[in-house]
């Protein structure tokens, strides 16, 4: 922990340990199997945020089971992120780690209390536009860089993952 005073030191391993407490406590958490949302399947994980933040601190650790011999792409994925922040070469990621561990740090102080849905749309591949041939305009969008989600009432809000 270079570059940390004493003060900063004890905080970073108080909340390492606050950490490995939540890991332990998964069977205490998360009750049931979560489904994994596969590919061209539409679905949805409805979680309490104290269910991610201990998926979060397994994350964080390294330490999601492996069922006998199941390969499961999502854990690879998040180790790997994981194992990245602490023994990649780029250097910002310092920066990452205390990120993880502010967030950590007000998880612990005070765990949230709602849900999140993570939710799968799929397009059937026969349905999906003709992009190149529509010649509907786009209507106009907005951005704005200030402010935050919480308080941008009556805008649409879309995360696009693939």
């Amino acid at each position: 922990m270079d570059g940390l005073t004493m003060s900063e030191e004890r905080e970073a391993l108080d909340i390492m340990a606050g950490i490995a407490k939540l890991a332990v406590n998964a069977k205490f958490i998360i009750t049931a199997p979560i489904p994994l949302l596969t590919a061209n399947r539409p679905g949805s994980v409805t979680l309490s945020q104290e269910q991610c933040a201990c998926l979060l601190a397994h994350a964080f650790y390294c330490t999601f089971r492996r069922e006998r011999h199941t390969f499961n792409l999502v854990e690879e994925l998040i180790d790997y992120l994981m194992f990245s922040i602490f023994h990649g070469a780029n250097p910002l990621s310092h920066v990452k780690l205390r990120f993880i561990l502010n967030y950590f740090s007000l998880v612990l102080k005070k765990m949230p209390t709602g849900c999140i849905t993570f939710r799968r749309e799929v397009v059937p591949y026969d349905r999906v536009p003709d992009w190149e041939a529509d010649e509907t305009p786009l209507p106009v969008v907005a951005v704005a860089s200030g402010g935050s989600i919480e308080d941008s009432h009556g805008c649409l809000q879309v995360d696009f993952a693939n």
